[in-house]
């Protein structure tokens, strides 16, 4: 998944993908307002994380969905070590959570399966999300890394700032997996897009025809047909999953 940086990337952030137990929607939404919410806000205050955005899955979604909601967390650089339990006892009292950290634990985890974890190296970004945005994550194959992350910076960044600059989008982000590593995995890396409303997001997966217009605007004399053709060969865009932007959570300091 995903970067959705609102400044200009740099360090990394990782990606949670959480599986909400059959019957305990209620009960895991109850739990993120009265308490994960405030832990997190306090993790941000503490100069551990950046920045902090909840996803919940559109589609898919359902009992076929692998991830019913996804956390990113951004970090000011490489990410920190573990919590130890005094440190996070400690940041439950910031967060004004006077259970112990196994009490805390057991309620967030009655009501979500943690399925896995990802580690992402952010490498460029446009835009900010917000609050109620969908976002589409476009997963990339490609067996040339470098020749995949120049064509997303020279081809599509120029594209993706012309459609922030007109309403059509809210921002952009590439980002390289770090780990898990290997050459079995089915990508390596992703494109984030936030947009403003569904039908943005939807009418962005379908061959527009102000596109022509877009590209001519954003590469004056390139031959656009030569150039997407080459653009293709640097990767696969193997599969593409919409969220919408739940939470977005910032220092308040």
């Amino acid at each position: 998944m995903a970067a959705l940086a609102q400044q200009q990337p740099s360090g990394y952030h990782s990606v949670w993908c959480l599986k909400v137990n059959p019957g305990k929607g209620a009960e895991h939404r109850k739990w993120w307002d009265e308490e994960g919410r405030k832990v997190m806000q306090a993790t941000i205050d503490s100069g551990e994380v950046t920045t902090f955005y909840r996803l919940r899955a559109v589609v898919p979604s359902g009992s076929s969905a692998t991830c019913d909601v996804v956390i990113v967390s951004f970090y000011p650089g490489l990410p920190p070590e573990p919590t130890s339990k005094e440190q996070f006892e400690a940041l439950l009292r910031k967060a004004g959570i006077t259970s112990s950290p196994e009490d805390y634990a057991a309620r967030r985890d009655a009501a979500r399966t943690a399925v896995s974890n990802q580690i992402f190296q952010n490498q460029v970004a446009l835009g900010s999300i917000k609050k109620g945005d969908y976002v589409t994550v476009s997963y990339m194959k490609t067996a040339h890394i470098g020749e995949w992350l120049n064509m997303e910076k020279t081809i599509w960044q120029p594209i993706a700032d012309a459609l922030i600059k007109a309403g059509a989008e809210n921002a952009w982000s590439v980002n390289l997996l770090i780990l898990p590593n290997g050459d079995d995995l089915p990508y390596q890396g992703v494109a984030v897009d936030a947009y403003p409303t569904l039908a943005a997001a939807v009418k962005a997966q379908i061959l527009d025809p102000s596109f022509d217009a877009l590209f001519k605007k954003a590469h004056p004399g390139m031959d656009e047909e030569a150039t997407l053709q080459t653009a293709l060969k640097t990767r696969t865009q193997s599969l593409v999953y919409l969220f919408q932007v739940e939470d977005v959570l910032t220092s308040t300091k």
